[in-house]
């Protein structure tokens, strides 16, 4: 977690997208350790700002949020359904599955943030793969089982892997959670597959494969260990592959990383979970009047606009010339002024469309890859309408909305989240 920028009245970075929205938008920003204490309290207590924002993470925290969402927050149906969103463009190109996982109640309740389509991926160090001549895609849960022997060394100080137990479910055709069978639902813990993966990760922790601080539960950095070299494959989402590499390539540059090929522990056809198709979302408090609801409507429709506009521009990266520089790539850099100011707060009110905006070209290449290759083993599951269509450039999912719900906060989303979008 950074530290939190300066507020409204000493930051130009907030007063120059203030004046090109034409409206005064003033985060209240929030500890993400604290997030939901803050959150329940100000609910509980009616204290609502008129936007209020609170991730999916944090509303599974929440006692009865079906019923604290209808008392504390507008219903945005009237406002947004059919050609009532004619005004708001840039909300209605957020992806039509998000705005499903915004209903509450059979009413359209926030406004959501997309997010990625999958929640995670098997990371590893391509540029140690590449010097040490490391299988760079196993095939079956005996050829990783098989590769992590090989990696590890510790007279080296260096082990195969971190914990990468949720990866290793879809390995090993563990469901997301349930099962049809037979026209009954079946747990993922009830299933022989789930066996079959305890088993097999057993056999990592007893052979020692595993980083001794990862199995002593001591609370490791795994971002650090992997750095390090001390692991080199781990489970994060695809967001840390990006925030590794601008982390640790401007002191090593031959830092690179790779994410494995999706596999089945018997070397058959993978699957591969998919996230909710949204995972932040904005609310508007209840009982404003109308030119006022419309008005926040709008500051959320400048805030969606998409990547490779100047409005995306301004809120993400500031006043050029005073917050950031193109470098000779034309990639914008922050200045010293800007590292100091600048804060992705605006990008949380709307969301956007999903990009792949990494300045490291091949890495950004490999990425959208991944996700093309992957995108057709999507496991479909028991509350899935139609099933999953297209790769993730057209992001063509389209799922069935929940029948429970999200979340709300405090003005501006948590100055920390989670790297797995």
């Amino acid at each position: 977690m950074g530290s939190p920028p300066p507020g409204l009245a000493g930051n130009s970075y907030f007063q120059a997208v203030n004046a090109d929205i034409g409206a005064t938008v003033e985060f209240q920003i929030s500890d993400g350790t604290t997030y939901a204490d803050k959150a329940i309290a100000r609910l509980a207590a009616g204290d609502v700002p008129e936007l209020m924002v609170i991730p999916s993470w944090e509303i599974e925290k929440m006692a009865d949020f079906n019923t604290a969402v209808d008392k504390a927050f507008e219903d945005l149906t009237p406002y947004l359904q059919g050609d009532k969103a004619k005004p708001y463009a840039l909300l209605a190109n957020l992806p039509t599955a998000a705005w499903q996982w915004s209903v509450w109640n059979g009413k359209l309740m926030g406004v959501p943030y997309p997010t990625e389509p999958f929640p995670f991926a098997l990371l590893y160090r391509k540029d140690e793969f590449e010097k040490n001549g490391w299988n760079q895609s196993p095939k079956s849960a005996e050829e990783l089982y098989q590769l992590g022997k090989e990696i590890t060394d510790p007279k080296a100080r260096r082990w195969a892997f971190g914990d990468i137990h949720e990866m290793a479910w879809p390995i090993f055709k563990v469901p997301q959670e349930w099962r049809l069978e037979g026209g009954k639902l079946v747990h993922k813990y009830e299933t022989p597959e789930w066996q079959l993966m305890l088993e097999w990760m057993r056999k990592l922790f007893a052979e020692e494969l595993i980083h001794p601080d990862v199995t002593s539960s001591k609370g490791a950095n795994e971002k650090e260990l992997f750095a390090a070299g001390k692991i080199v494959v781990y489970r994060d989402g695809l967001g840390g592959w990006k925030e590794l590499l601008q982390q640790h390539t401007p002191k090593n540059p031959s830092f690179e990383l790779g994410a494995f090929p999706v596999f089945a522990h018997d070397g058959g056809t993978p699957i591969m979970y998919h996230n909710n198709a949204a995972g932040i979302f904005t609310f508007i408090r209840k009982g404003l009047p109308k030119a006022q609801v419309e008005e926040l409507l709008s500051i959320l429709n400048w805030c969606a606009a998409p990547y490779g506009t100047k409005e995306y521009e301004l809120s993400n990266f500031g006043v050029r010339g005073k917050h950031f520089e193109l470098d000779a790539a034309g990639t914008p850099k922050l200045t010293e002024l800007g590292t100091k100011e600048v804060a992705y707060t605006y990008g949380f009110l709307g969301g956007r469309p999903l990009y792949v905006d990494w300045p490291f070209p091949e890495a950004a290449k490999a990425n959208v890859e991944w996700q093309n290759a992957t995108f057709p083993f999507i496991e479909k599951t028991p509350s899935t309408a139609s099933g999953c269509s297209g790769p993730p450039s057209t992001r063509a999912c389209r799922c069935r909305p929940r029948t429970s719900s999200p979340t709300s906060c405090a003005d501006a989303a948590p100055s920390a989240t989670p790297s797995r979008s």
